[in-house]
């Protein structure tokens, strides 16, 4: 029997969340510490049929011999309960000092049945392609544009261009088409304090890691791509893989294959700062370029 999340979640009265209100709820349990949340979810509910290893997701050179799983065999509706144990599980977690749990702000009322805020635009389960940021904001950013991702944000529209120039056309938050096309996330799912820009701790990458990790194993898209060096390490990690250094990742035309069945681009982050200094537009156009020729390959 598929085991529920609220069974394994610690109850101790008096805690302290990192928005300054006392939470009665401590996800100190095989949630987080002890077990993968990968383990936890019970892929009795989702069933995914090994097909031949020339997988129509997959071009004739990425032919690696060996048994993929079936992407298309699994609808967004057998995805859904996994999916719902998991936003279960992260509305309770609380092993981060110094982040804050959406569902710990304004009393929850900013929160919603996504895991984060990024899904709220882009969450489609059944989605061919991920993107995986660092962190989504802070709580001054959650509360400004009432918990949804905000109009007008500079790498948003950059990455709505980006994924333009590879055939994927969504939407801006807030537009009334090209929502849920795809699936965005991040390495950490919960809120920082000092603006957008604030200081991660690398002890919260690694406690969300199973997060990340129950996510791609429950959507299984074709591609994941780590938007930035810390997600893409973050991907890696969640899988046990070492990560290479970051530019040859982000070179590499084929990507990693990871257990899923999926594979992980690397690419440079889209935000103002990385395109003035380290990767302009026209480079990550081609960098995206590499991305799509493998999802193309595979259609």
């Amino acid at each position: 029997m598929r085991r529920n999340w609220t069974r394994l979640v610690r109850v101790a009265a008096g805690g302290q969340t990192a928005c300054g209100q006392a939470s009665d709820v401590m996800a100190l349990d095989d949630v987080c510490r002890h077990e993968s949340v990968s383990a936890i979810v019970d892929r009795s509910a989702i069933r995914f049929p090994l097909v031949p290893h020339r997988h129509p997701r997959y071009p004739q050179e990425l032919n690696l011999g060996i048994a993929l799983p079936s992407f298309m065999a699994a609808g967004a509706e057998l995805k859904t309960q996994p999916y719902r144990d998991l936003v279960a599980a992260r509305k309770a977690c609380r092993r981060c000092a110094g982040l804050c749990n959406p569902a710990d702000v304004d009393n929850g009322s900013l929160d919603s049945d996504h895991v984060g805020p990024w899904c709220r635009w882009q969450g489609n389960l059944d989605a061919p392609l991920m993107v995986v940021g660092q962190d989504w904001g802070d709580t001054r950013y959650l509360r400004k544009h009432g918990g949804v991702e905000g109009a007008g944000n500079p790498t948003n529209i950059t990455l709505v261009k980006l994924l333009g120039t590879i055939g994927i056309e969504i939407g801006h938050p807030g537009d009334l088409w090209g929502q849920d096309i795809v699936f965005f996330t991040n390495a950490i799912l919960c809120l920082k304090e000092g603006g957008l820009q604030g200081v991660v701790q690398a002890e919260w990458f690694t406690n969300c890691r199973p997060f990340l990790r129950a996510q791609i194993e429950i959507v299984r898209p074709a591609v994941v791509v780590g938007l930035g060096q810390r997600a893409y390490e973050s991907v890696m990690a969640a899988f046990g893989f070492k990560a290479r250094p970051f530019a040859a990742a982000v070179e590499d035309p084929i990507g990693q294959l990871l257990p899923t069945g999926g594979r992980l681009f690397a690419v440079y982050h889209c935000g103002a700062r990385i395109l003035n200094t380290h990767r302009p537009l026209e480079r990550q156009i081609e960098d995206w370029g590499r991305i799509g020729r493998v999802l193309q390959a595979g259609r």
